[in-house]
């Protein structure tokens, strides 16, 4: 049993090329690709409402979305967060567990702590995860030494990207 969020109108990837329509709930849908999760082998749901929920915005990004129970068909895969599995089918639709906007971004928090390194930032991640500082003030300082490190770090994945092709370049012309 999974959990699938929805538009309105019982779609997923709406606009998209592969906008896929649920509105024949108890019907299975079979992903048309190959490959494993976050391909078109697989279709993806939640083992979880919360997660479900917490991750709308950064994996689906309905707007005011509804939520169904899903039966998979055959072998799941996880990373952890999702599902995905080649067959699905809605079962019933359920109630959409309402996460209070403090564990929504202290989940988001959380998540970016384990990719963002920048001082001013942690320190701000900190404080507000403790309840040491949750001024708007504060949020939007460490929002920008968080563009600015976040710049910086593109800047200079571009340059090692440059020094590998004249690295590249460089032995083969000594080769040659």
């Amino acid at each position: 049993m999974g959990y699938k969020l929805l538009t309105q109108d019982m779609k997923t990837r709406k606009g998209k090329y592969n906008e896929m329509d649920w509105s024949d709930v108890g019907e299975w849908h079979e992903a048309n690709g190959e490959g494993g999760l976050c391909t078109a082998g697989m279709i993806h749901d939640y083992d979880d409402p919360w997660i479900a929920v917490v991750l709308n915005p950064a994996h689906a990004a309905i707007h005011d979305p509804i939520m169904y129970e899903t039966e998979r068909d055959g072998p799941t895969e996880t990373d952890g967060l999702k599902c995905g599995c080649k067959r699905l089918r809605l079962v019933r639709r359920v109630d959409i567990p309402d996460v209070p906007r403090v564990q929504r971004v202290a989940f988001g928090i959380l998540a970016a702590m384990q990719v963002c390194h920048d001082d001013v930032w942690l320190t701000w991640a900190r404080a507000w995860l403790s309840g040491e500082d949750r001024s708007s003030t504060s949020a939007r300082y460490a929002a920008d030494a968080a563009h600015a490190a976040a710049a910086v770090a593109a800047h200079a994945a571009t340059f090692d990207a440059y020094a590998h092709d004249y690295a590249a370049e460089a032995a083969a012309r000594a080769a040659a």
